[in-house]
């Protein structure tokens, strides 16, 4: 199951999809979030298998813009 940007909180039945991804769009939100202790966005989070985001490589010397 892919969970685009959080937009589901997920219910009992998104728990029972064997793998759930969580694909984030806007990184710098939901960290700042978790950073200042936001319950809803670490549960959110830990109810996910994986993380992912695309925007890891922004601004590194080989990133497509800076």
């Amino acid at each position: 199951m892919i969970n685009l940007q959080g937009g589901t909180d997920l219910r009992e039945a998104h728990l029972r999809a064997p793998f759930r991804v969580y694909l984030q769009t806007d990184t710098t939100t939901s960290e700042l979030r978790l950073a200042n202790g936001d319950e809803h966005t670490r549960r959110a989070f830990a109810d996910h298998h994986v993380i992912v985001a695309n925007g890891d490589n922004f601004g590194a010397p080989d990133a497509a813009c800076r």
